[in-house]
């Protein structure tokens, strides 16, 4: 029987032919201990500083407390300490123990900087993270232990970090995480990375938040385009910037403009730099508007000839003003020939023209001189704005002589070859392309035949006419079509529609007053297309263009300027 932890154990034996029976039986009470029962105040622990640790067992009245240390108390302090493991052995006043260990863990993982982004006047939208984690713990983190790191904010990025070497306490590894942030525009973002590991003895420094601020540039602005009519006009980028660097290399907070650096374009340009080391740059038109053109001279026509190259009108005009006057800016320019109607062009600048520099301007329209007669002609400046109408106006008197030549018709198609061919009457001297001279030549073939003609001036004009074989050819102009040339006059380029009835291989060339075949082209063309023939390697002056085919032929006079 038993009550408590005490036991009552009673024994005998039995046999039949015992003679003497009280000695069979024996009793005895035994008491059981038992082991101690107890707990520990820690199971597991885990911190950067164990040191500060206390281990305590509970209840402290057993007769020992003996622990792996050599201490002998129910209470041990880790100050002094530094293993990973505390054992406790707890003693009965009987003698009976049992024992109990404490584990410690001192790794711990700590975010110790955000490298990257930092503050900046400008980021891109993919800009790295990059973070500085230290061992702040007392323990190596060994090879192959995982931890997880990630962004919160403003962007949700999460990777994982395997240790592929130890990382001894102190030491620290830097991280880019493979995903981007983007920051391009201007603000403040909240920048918040964190990192886990199992093995982390203290989650408080698993954080890392920051603001990282995209400036953008310095703020500075010049205002609007404007005009002006006087000088000085004074440019201001602002007060309160640390470095001004004006297109000139000036660097002043102001910039004024004057007669002696207007720019050609109009264009004045400053880059400022703030306290916060940001650039910013604007630039501003400011379109000085005093004008001052003076009609200098008429530089052509002059008295001459000019049977073969137009009377062309030339005017050489100066910048009198103090200022340029710049590039792209327009112009109008009058002529009245013998007091008749104004006729008004419009030039535009191709460069800027400064103080005292001259410009010439030859008018798209050849003036209707009267031939052979004295003809005045008065050239205009007229443009609002000009300070000095005094030197806008020039009067210019010549007397063209212009002989007049003309078949009256391209082409002749005579009853039959040989054929005599006569040029207009009214000239002195002919002289002809296939080398004679005289009004008549005698042809027996197909082909172009130009003539040039003398007057009592030795003024020369020329015109062409195509013999057609009495078999063959039809003239384009005869059968209701025209020949088109524009521009014409030109200086760079014409287009030129035949309007050819047909389509197939085509001859045509250019030619000079004097006969000289100066461009020939052999091509195959369709109904309807049009020739873009490039003359600005040509001279100035009078040709003829002219072309043929086997159906068709044709001619048209074209001026280059």
């Amino acid at each position: 029987m038993s009550s408590g932890n005490y036991f009552e154990l009673d024994a005998a034996i039995h046999y039949v032919t015992d003679a003497n029976r009280s000695n069979d039986s024996a009793s005895r009470s035994v008491e059981v201990w038992g082991y101690p029962e107890y707990s520990l105040n820690y199971e597991f622990v885990s911190s950067t500083q164990p040191d500060t640790v206390d281990l305590i067992v509970t209840p402290g009245n057993y007769a020992g407390y003996m622990w792996s240390v050599g201490v002998d108390n129910d209470t041990l302090s880790l100050e002094g300490y530094d293993e990973p493991w505390y054992a406790v052995t707890v003693t009965t006043i009987n003698g009976c123990s049992k024992s109990d260990t404490v584990y410690v863990n001192s790794k711990n993982l700590t975010i110790d900087q955000l490298l990257t982004p930092v503050d900046a006047c400008a980021h891109t939208t993919t800009e790295n993270v990059s973070i500085r984690i230290k061992n702040t713990g007392s323990d190596t983190i060994q090879e192959g232990n995982n931890m997880l790191l990630e962004i919160n904010s403003p962007e949700a990025v999460s990777e994982n970090y395997n240790f592929s070497n130890p990382l001894a306490p102190g030491d620290s590894i830097d991280y880019t995480f493979t995903g981007n942030l983007d920051l391009s525009a201007e603000g403040n973002y909240q920048v918040e990375v964190t990192l886990s590991a199992d093995f982390d003895a203290n989650s408080d420094d698993n954080v890392v938040t920051e603001t990282i601020t995209t400036h953008g540039p310095a703020d500075v602005n010049l205002g609007n385009e404007i005009t002006v009519s006087s000088l000085p006009f004074v440019l201001d980028a602002g007060a309160g910037f640390e470095n001004y660097l004006w297109h000139d290399n000036s660097t002043d907070q102001t910039f004024t403009i004057d007669e002696t650096n207007i720019t050609g374009t109009g264009l004045y340009s400053v880059t400022v730099t703030n306290d916060l080391g940001c650039e910013g740059n604007d630039s501003r038109r400011v379109n000085v508007d005093i004008i001052d053109w003076s009609a200098d001279d008429v530089l052509s026509p002059e008295t001459g000839c000019y049977g073969i190259n137009p009377p062309v009108l030339t005017l050489r005009m100066s910048n009198q003003s103090s200022v340029p006057v710049r590039a792209g800016r327009s112009f109008f320019v009058n002529y009245v020939l013998n007091g008749d109607n104004t006729e008004q062009e419009t030039f535009t600048l191709t460069d800027s023209i400064y103080p005292q520099e001259s410009y010439d301007y030859t008018f798209n329209v050849v003036p209707d001189f009267n031939a052979y007669e004295s003809n005045v002609i008065e050239v205009l400046l007229d443009n609002a704005g000009d300070i000095n109408n005094g030197n806008d106006a020039i009067t210019h008197t010549l007397t063209p002589y212009i002989p007049e030549l003309e078949f009256g018709q391209d082409s002749i198609k005579p009853e039959d070859f040989p054929y005599i061919l006569t040029a207009p009457d009214g000239l002195e001297d002919y002289e002809w392309s296939t080398g004679e001279f005289g009004q008549s030549i005698e042809v027996d073939e197909q082909g172009w035949y130009t003539v040039t003609a003398y007057d009592d001036f030795d003024c020369a004009a020329m015109d062409s006419v195509f013999i057609v074989d009495p078999t063959g050819l039809s003239d384009l102009a005869a059968n209701g079509n025209r020949i088109e040339i524009w521009p014409n006059p030109a200086k760079n380029t014409v287009w030129i529609d035949l309007n050819r009835t047909t389509g197939g291989k085509l001859h045509y060339e250019l030619v000079t007053t004097a006969g000289e075949v100066v461009h020939v082209a052999e091509t195959t063309m369709n109904k309807g297309e049009i020739i873009e023939l490039p003359i600005d390697h040509l001279a100035p002056g009078m040709y003829l263009f002219r072309f043929y085919d086997t159906d068709e032929y044709g001619n048209r006079s074209l001026i280059i300027k």
